[in-house]
Order: structure tokens, then sequence, then C-alpha cells
């Protein structure tokens, strides 16, 4: 290696693998044109003990399609995979429609403090309740100190409020007049409104003149994504017609219709996702056909598995 007038650089790594001082002497031999000459300097750094906290979930948690008004908690678990004590610690950046679980770091139930020691857990506890329909997302963060510096910690939350306009009813026998599903679901006014409120939902655009749209069911139900396509498809239910119908969430075709030989007012009225009954890793889906008694109650007849990527019945 030869160097003309001027000047060259050399980088140096640093990496201890325990605690302490360290110093050494780094020495360089040359010749200037006649003889063999040696420069030195002296180097010198410092090794010390770091807390690494990180969310054992990864950097993100979904909540899910949660019901407008229906509050749904999460315990996230917090890990401290580095060599010393973390100090400092506190949680902030949350905004509803998140928040800890009774209003202030850990949330009720959590066991986080102000420090976690090196290779220790703890829990915190986060809420999602929104009164309005659509996608929310936060940036939670937990700020502590490192053993060297003050630095944080960063989750990104999600959840989404669906314009479900009754609850998932499948394990209920419902006194009919409490739906009043004539009424209800074919009035013109309340269709505008669903309309209006959900203006930014892309199944609530499409054309609203059709007779499904004068007919629109109890039950909007978030499928996941099962058209492989990164948005979620939805299953409408529509029990004056008699049926649920699955729309792709990208182009709002309908996928399939559920169907089944039954009176009116039977089927369409409630849903819900349950176990992986067919085994394509998908949750399917849990519904009920619905019969009126002397009464006037509609009493579960029987109970069923649709399979979400086709809409076949799987169990009943």
């Amino acid at each position: 290696m030869t160097l003309s007038s001027g000047s060259c650089t050399l980088v140096i790594l640093f990496s201890p693998t325990t605690i302490g001082n360290f110093s050494q002497t780094l020495s360089l031999s040359y010749n200037d044109g006649n003889s063999t000459q040696t420069t030195s300097t002296s180097l010198s750094g410092v090794s010390v003990a770091q807390a690494i906290l990180s969310f054992t979930i990864g950097s993100s948690y979904d909540f899910g399609d949660v019901l407008t008004g229906v509050t749904k908690d999460y315990t996230l678990t917090l890990l401290n995979g580095g060599s010393t004590t973390a100090t400092a610690m506190s949680g902030t950046g949350l905004i509803a429609p998140f928040s800890f679980k009774g209003g202030s770091y850990p949330g009720t139930g959590g066991t986080c403090g102000i420090s976690l020691t090196s290779a220790a857990t703890c829990t915190v506890v986060v809420s999602y309740n929104s009164a309005g329909i659509g996608n929310f997302s936060n940036l939670f963060q937990i700020n502590f100190n490192d053993g060297i510096n003050t630095t944080l910690l960063i989750a990104t939350l999600y959840g989404q409020s669906s314009a479900l306009i009754l609850p998932a009813l499948v394990e209920k026998n419902i006194p009919l007049q409490s739906l009043d599903l004539k009424a209800f679901v074919t009035q013109s006014e309340f269709i505008d409104k669903l309309l209006e409120i959900n203006s930014s939902d892309p199944y609530f655009r499409y054309k609203t003149t059709t007779r499904e749209s004068k007919n629109l069911g109890t039950i909007k139900l978030n499928l996941g994504d099962i058209t492989n396509d990164k948005i979620d498809d939805y299953l409408i239910g529509f029990p004056l017609l008699n049926y649920f119908v699955a729309y792709d969430g990208f182009n709002l075709k309908e996928l399939y219709k559920m169907k089944v030989k039954s009176s009116a007012l039977s089927f369409g009225i409630s849903a819900v996702l349950g176990l992986d009954h067919d085994g394509d890793g998908i949750k399917d889906i849990k519904t009920a056909l619905y019969e009126i008694d002397k009464k006037r109650i509609l009493k579960i007849k029987s109970k069923g598995y649709f399979s979400s990527k086709t809409g076949k019945l799987i169990v009943k």
C-alpha cells in the first residue's frame, strides 16, 4: 500500500462483548523513502449496559372490527432484552378512540411501572372504543431511559368500527317487536341516513336504487381479506330477502350468496366469525336460522357454519 502526498482514512470498529473501559495502541509502520518508520495513537472506549425494550407482539396490533360504542381491551407485553434496567418508564401518545384501560398508564390490570429489569416482562392494557364509523390508527409509545439515553419504543394500533346496525344475535332468542324488521330495514329515510354516515365506506357507495339497497340487512360482518387482494371483504345480511351476500371490498362485486329455504325474516339477521371448520386457514361464518313462536318471539331453529371463502354450508 502506498500513499502519495495527502491523506487517507482508516475505519476502526469498537465492538465490546463485556462492560468496562478498554484501551489499545494503534501502530502504523511505513517507509519514508529512506527507512522504516512507525507512528502510533492511543484508542479508548467505554462499554456500558443498555436496556432494550420490545413488544412481544411486534410493532403493531389490530383490534379488528369492533361495534361502535363497544369497548375492546388488549394486553401488550413488554420485554427488556437488554443487559440493564430500563428506568423512567411512561406511556404516551394514545388518543381517542384508543386509551389506557381506566384512563392512565399502565392501564387497569397492567403491571408495568417506572422501571423494568433485564430479561423481565411487564404489561400495559389498552382499550379501543369508537363512537364513529371508520378505520382508525394511533402511534403508541413507551418512553424510557436505556442506561445511556432517553429513548422510546413505538407500536402502531389499528381499529375498525363498522356499520353494524344490531349486535350479532346468533346466540339469542329475540322478541320480534324489538326488531320490527319491516319498518327498520325498508324505510328510505333510514337508508339515506345510513348512506350519509357511511359515505367513506366503499360498500355504501354502491348503487342505492337496487332491491338489495332498499332491504339493507341488520348485519355487516368483516370477513377479512378472503380474496387475497389486501382489502377486507364483507358479508351483508338481507333478512327481508332471506339471504346473506358476500362482497369484494375492492370492486364491490358479489362473491357469493348464502341462502336457505325458510320462512320470511328467519335468515340474514345475524352472523359472527367462528372456528375454521373447513381447514382453509380462514374463520368460518357462524349464523342461525330463526322461527317465530306463538308469543311472537324470534327463536333459534338451528345453527350452522358456512365457509367464509365460498359461502357453502359446512357444519349444521
